[in-house]
């Protein structure tokens, strides 16, 4: 009798599929009953699928990680940010006014400065606690060396980029940002240029800017009467892109993100609104912009008009590149891929009397995977010698490819975005002046996942001792994985838009602290046509809307990476700096358990 694929020892079959990614493992799974019991039993197999599942990547280590232990953290991880339970809660202060501040994989940054034209030499970082490594670390320079406007931080290549601020109030017509590391502040070793500048023509004083890294490029937007913006490889020194208002740019842009290291949007004020996508090239091969698309916002009545369009999405790093060496990644199992991400964007209108109000104010979010498929689908086009530039109105991208919500609150500090999940500006509870409301939109969503591994709509009354409770059921859930009684085969979940309630604990009412509710949200949203729209205003993108109210939660605002939510402490300061005097750090994955942290 001829021998079968089926009749080969388990453990080659399971060599053989862990080298396809989830979507073929999950076909093997649906082929055969055996191949079905292979993946179910396999903690590699389902790691594959979890990790993307969550939007997450693999990443190498010093001292590599069991596979059942990284599949156990990752669903504990997950169960922890459907409750908003976190595993510890601890405060790193944070002495002296804020100029500038940077939250980038794990670490908290900011620069010290009062006055207005005096460029910030004082710089201070904190580590923040992880998995290995439970004791916040500090670095204190007291003079980095060159007066800074702001500043932009990649811990994961030890990159730091200041920008020099001259003189007050004099005239110069020149950006330089100085190309350091962050552990020594010296010139980093990978660029060939310590300075990278670029002569801007006529003197001026830039009135702000924002900076950012994406892997070997790094963007500086400002603003000086009009909008500009310059990229360079800050590894070569080579200047890439230099556009303004009086050339390159189209009229009306407010603001800039990355969507990749080769690629970028704009947000435009002109019209009703729209998303300009552009690409450029290393070396440059065309001095002006190359446009992918405009990606046009809904239609507006006539005595309407966009007044503030910004966007801001999650930093770029080089953590799964091979270019990476900060020492934290190598002790972290996995982390968020760089295509898993979402772009938030704020957009308030003018009322017809030419004022802001707060009603006509909205958010809307857009995966950055959408932006690069146009991206890529334009690139195929002029492969083929194709003039792909698109122009699409809302009903052509934006039903499908966006959740639209009217939304009155405006983010006060950025890094309020980070992969797929947003933290939202803090309110008060019910309670009245004591606590706040903590909410998270979480914009993985599979309408169909693994059975087992998801609950998929609660809502919960709970005390402290609830969150140790949270934290055994992800463990239940991975002994399910264990005893093989989930299948990996797809299979619809249910959903709902608004949660049935679950109390996780008999306490009684006085002795509640928080209450956490959990919404999956798959239905259309919809904003009638009205005073502001000329239409109804359709979006479908889904999301996941977590809100915790917490009479402990007392913040200025949030922030967030992967593993933390980082309520900010603030106190009031000259000129209206953002005086940064605490953070207090939610930590959603297991430490070490000798670790202690007060409440």
């Amino acid at each position: 009798m001829q021998a079968t694929f089926q009749d080969f020892p388990i453990e080659l079959i399971i060599e053989v599929f862990a080298n396809l990614d989830h979507t073929h493992i999950l076909r093997c799974a649906a082929v055969c009953k055996s191949f079905n019991a292979v993946v179910r039993d396999s903690h590699k197999l389902r790691y594959t699928i979890e990790l993307a599942f969550d939007g997450l990547v693999n990443l190498p280590q010093s001292e590599p990680t069991p596979v059942y232990e990284k599949l156990q953290r990752l669903l504990s991880c997950r169960n922890a940010w459907r409750t908003l339970a976190w595993k510890h809660n601890f405060h790193v202060p944070m002495s002296g006014s804020c100029r500038a501040y940077e939250l980038v994989s794990g670490t908290f940054a900011k620069s010290i400065g009062t006055h207005v034209g005096h460029g910030s030499r004082h710089f201070i970082m904190s580590t923040l606690p992880s998995r290995k490594r439970p004791d916040p670390r500090f670095i204190i320079t007291e003079d980095v060396g060159v007066p800074s406007k702001d500043f932009v931080i990649d811990p994961t290549q030890d990159l730091i980029g200041y920008v020099s601020e001259s003189v007050p109030f004099v005239l110069g017509n020149q950006i330089q940002i100085n190309i350091m590391t962050i552990s020594s502040h010296r010139p980093h070793p990978e660029a060939a240029n310590p300075v990278i500048s670029h002569t801007c023509g006529l003197p001026f004083v830039m009135t702000n800017s924002f900076v950012a890294i994406a892997e070997d490029v790094l963007a500086i937007f400002f603003w000086i009467e009009n909008p500009g913006l310059i990229i360079w490889n800050w590894r070569s020194g080579k200047l890439l892109v230099y556009v303004n208002d009086y050339g390159g740019l189209p009229p009306g842009i407010w603001d800039f993100s990355f969507i990749s290291n080769r690629a970028f949007i704009l947000t435009s004020r002109e019209l009703s609104g729209s998303i300009e996508i552009y690409v450029f090239q290393d070396p440059p091969t065309n001095p002006e912009l190359t446009r992918v698309a405009s990606l046009r916002l809904p239609a507006l009545q006539p005595t309407i008009t966009p007044a503030l369009f910004s966007t801001h999405s999650g930093p770029f790093t080089a953590d799964d590149s091979p270019s990476a060496n900060y020492t934290a990644l190598k002790e972290k199992p996995f982390t968020i891929s760089k295509h898993s991400r979402i772009h938030a964007m704020c957009i308030q209108y003018l009322s017809a009397g030419g004022h802001l109000d707060r009603r006509f104010r909205f958010f809307f979010f857009v995966k950055n995977d959408f932006f690069l498929k146009l991206v890529n689908e334009h690139r195929a086009g002029e492969t083929r010698g194709v003039n792909s530039q698109r122009t699409l109105i809302w009903e052509e991208w934006g039903v499908e490819n966006t959740r639209f919500l009217a939304y009155g609150m405006q983010p006060r500090w950025l890094r309020y975005v980070h992969g797929l999940r947003v933290v939202c500006p803090p309110y008060p509870s019910d309670e009245g002046s004591l606590g706040c409301v903590l909410e998270v939109f979480d914009f993985n969503v599979h309408p169909k996942r693994l059975p087992g591994s998801e609950n998929l709509t609660r809502n919960v009354n709970a005390t402290r001792a609830s969150e140790a409770a949270a934290d055994k059921g992800a463990e239940g859930d991975m002994n399910e994985g264990r005893a093989g009684n989930s299948s990996p085969s797809l299979s619809s979940s249910s959903s709902s838009s608004s949660p049935s309630t679950r109390p996780s604990s008999p306490a009684s009412s006085s002795s509640i602290t928080r209450e956490v509710s959990y919404t999956v949200n798959i239905e259309p949203s919809t904003i009638s046509a009205s005073a502001v729209f000329v239409d109804d205003v359709i979006s479908k993108l889904p999301y996941i809307k977590t809100v915790r109210k917490d009479l402990s939660l007392v913040y200025s605002g949030f922030m967030i990476d992967d593993e933390r939510i980082v309520g900010i402490k603030a106190g009031i300061a000259f000129f209206a700096w953002r005086g940064v005097r605490g953070l207090n750090v939610r930590y959603f994955c297991r430490l070490r358990r000798t670790v202690r942290w007060g409440t």
